[in-house]
């Protein structure tokens, strides 16, 4: 019989969050036997306001978000902590933890509960918290600027390169305007857990992701395009020829099109920094 393993899913690591957020907990608990229950805590510094210094009699206190009990070879526990309702402050720094019971028991000898990997919740400002996006907003731009040469690079080689090649380098630049729409995504995710109410970031990013999937459709109909012109299989040389450069022509259309949504989106989160940072001020 195995020690049970627990995992905590939600956070999927330490995060820093406004004493406002309110968050989603999850937590899984799996055995090669059984798991008998599966508990979820909140643990923070304990004090009788937000005011108050900490008690040094009990600095901290542990609340249980969840206790499941069942008996299945996996559990999985969900729970939403709401910190406006803890008297938390900037600067304090509360724990997520997990344990779980597995079924084992003989002659009243049960093992001791397995623990998952805590998570640390940094409660920080929200002006803090904007420069964090800001940062991460930056990423994204920078990442553009970077795709947006590379499918220039693509478009100027289309007439020559094996369309092979350019593919799999097109097939490339897809991924990784679908990692900017994840980061993106998880911006929006942030300011919504922490519920920050920022018009101008949230149209903001709404427009970003909009651009950055025109860029993704782009690229993908450019990568459709140069499978078209690897070849049809057409015994006629003159019509495969003819294929062949239509679809070229058709994929540096695409890759144009992708191009200028990159453009567009760097030169809009560009701006957006400065915004952001006037309202900050």
């Amino acid at each position: 019989d195995r020690q049970p393993t627990v995992t905590i899913l939600e956070p999927s690591a330490d995060t820093s969050v406004l004493a406002s957020a309110v968050l989603p907990v999850a937590a899984q608990a799996s055995d090669d036997v059984g798991i008998r229950s599966l508990v979820i805590e909140a643990e923070h510094p304990w004090r009788a306001t937000v005011q108050d210094a900490v008690d040094e009699t009990q600095p901290t206190q542990r609340m249980a978000l969840v206790d499941r009990v069942d008996r299945s070879a996996q559990l999985n526990a969900e729970a939403t902590l709401d910190l406006g309702t803890l008297p938390l402050r900037v600067g304090d720094v509360g724990t997520l933890h997990a344990s779980a019971q597995d079924v084992f028991e003989l002659n009243g000898f049960v093992h001791d509960p397995a623990v998952a990997t805590p998570r640390r919740l940094n409660i920080i400002d929200a002006n803090t918290l904007i420069e964090q996006v800001r940062a991460d907003l930056a990423g994204v731009r920078q990442q553009a600027q970077r795709l947006e040469r590379q499918q220039e690079q693509l478009r100027k080689r289309l007439a020559e390169d094996d369309p092979n090649q350019l593919q799999a380098e097109q097939a490339r630049v897809t991924r990784a305007v679908e990692s900017q729409r994840l980061q993106l995504s998880r911006v929006q995710d942030r300011l919504r857990l922490n519920r920050l109410s920022d018009e101008t970031l949230d149209e903001l990013i709404r427009q970003a992701d909009a651009l950055a999937e025109r860029a993704e459709d782009a690229s993908e109909q450019a990568e459709q395009d140069l499978q078209e012109a690897v070849g049809s299989g057409n015994e006629n040389e003159s019509e495969e020829a003819s294929t062949n450069e239509q679809a070229r022509a058709d994929a540096g259309e695409q890759q144009e099109q992708a191009r200028e949504s990159l453009e567009d989106l760097a030169k809009l989160l560009d701006q957006g920094r400065d915004a952001l940072g006037l309202k900050l001020e």
